[in-house]
């Protein structure tokens, strides 16, 4: 019979698999002052709140719908607070036209190390081989590169996708590595290091190139969030010069960037500079993170806007 492990996750062992690989995906109830709190002390909680359902839904969605992983992978959902799964199922069945195919797990308590390695132990003891955790503050992560972890695993142990803060946004395994998830010190620009280094330690060497998959931005602060922004516009919006807008003007409304290093937004820059950009709301300031003086909640609008109008990146 199965029942609670004592970490509070149930297993099923019985369950029947049907497929070899899983993709885990953690999951918060997004309420106002719950989620993204860095991002929300600039732009404001519900804009905050806005900008992490559209991620997780953008997540989800491209996963679930890739057909390199539909017949192949299950999704596991896990879920911060065990009273939101009722709300957490009803939000993600939403999502999808088969949301049969998705599993929810309640995560344990502890930081991020200890979640990650029960989630790990969880899926794995089901049966799968290969398994991967995707983070949900990576508004590029596509279904194309969770089959491309999937693959990976085939040939490696390990398989990290790198963020470019430092940490990585999607780490893959095909057993559980204890060191990984100790002696880290999350959310820093150390974290991948560390995990590399305790790898090696551990003498695990079986670790995929660290360039298998695209090394992509992940988005805790509104500085992070207007470099993101200004990437994706200068992308779309490629006529190589600056435009002149208006003093009443929002960082939407710079949309015809260049894609020259010193007139698009940068995360190692202090930030948008009027004399390139007349106009735009978002000024400088010393110290680690942009501030948005004007319209700053139209920022994350408008991210919420782009993954919501872009179809699914399969």
């Amino acid at each position: 019979m199965s029942g609670p492990e004592p970490n509070g996750l149930v297993l099923r062992p019985n369950e029947p698999l049907g497929a070899q690989q899983a993709a885990m995906i953690f999951v918060r109830r997004p309420v106002p002052g719950r989620v993204k709190t860095r991002l929300a002390a600039a732009v404001g909680p519900e804009a905050a709140c806005d900008f992490y359902r559209a991620c997780c839904e953008h997540v989800v969605s491209a996963i679930a719908r890739c057909p390199d992983l539909q017949a192949s992978t299950h999704i596991f959902i896990f879920f911060s607070e065990p009273s939101d799964e009722s709300e957490i199922k009803r939000w993600m069945h939403g999502l999808l036209p088969s949301p049969n195919s998705l599993r929810f797990v309640s995560q344990v308590a502890g930081d991020v190390g200890a979640r990650m390695q029960a989630a790990f132990q969880h899926v794995l003891a089901l049966g799968y081989h290969r398994v991967v955790v995707v983070g949900t503050d990576i508004p590029d992560v596509s279904g194309a590169t969770v089959a491309a972890a999937l693959s990976a695993l085939r040939q490696h142990g390990v398989v990290f996708g790198l963020a470019l803060d430092g940490g990585y946004y999607l780490l893959g395994l095909t057993a559980v590595r204890p060191c990984l998830f100790n002696a880290i010190d999350w959310s820093t620009e150390r974290v991948l290091q560390q995990s590399l280094a305790a790898l090696r330690a551990s003498g695990v060497a079986d670790v995929a190139p660290l360039d298998s998959l695209p090394h992509l931005r992940d988005i805790d602060t509104v500085r992070d969030l207007a470099a993101w922004l200004a990437d994706k516009l200068a992308a779309r919006d490629n006529e190589g010069a600056v435009s002149a807008v208006g003093a009443g003007a929002t960082l939407s409304d710079c949309r015809r960037l260049g894609h020259e290093g010193d007139e698009v937004l940068r995360a190692g820059n202090a930030g948008v500079r009027s004399t390139d950009i007349p106009g735009c709301a978002a000024v400088a300031k010393a110290g680690e993170e942009v501030r948005v003086v004007q319209e700053a909640q139209g920022l994350t609008s408008e991210v919420a806007r782009i993954l919501s109008q872009t179809s699914v990146p399969y």
